[in-house]
């Protein structure tokens, strides 16, 4: 990762996001080519500089004790 574009505030703060998505590719498309963010690190996890803010993409993951199946594929954050 190069540093000097990493969202450092020189005043006031920034703020990191973290998801867990099902698809990256789909969700990376959406914060750089819709709101103007910038790809620092492509995947696993993907980082992404928008403002004065990292965007953090993970994948999900397969099923654990706690998740062993994961949301109805049509529950509100299953999309």
């Amino acid at each position: 990762m190069n540093l000097p574009d990493a969202p450092i505030a020189h005043e006031g703060f920034f703020a990191t996001h973290f998801f867990t998505v099902r698809d990256q590719e789909k969700s990376k498309d959406f914060y750089v080519r819709i709101l103007g963010g910038k790809v620092i690190k492509p995947n696993d996890p993907c980082y992404i500089k928008l403002a004065n803010t990292w965007i953090i993409l993970n994948s999900g993951g397969g099923p654990t004790p706690d998740k062993p199946e994961g949301p109805p594929r049509n529950s509100v954050g299953s999309q």
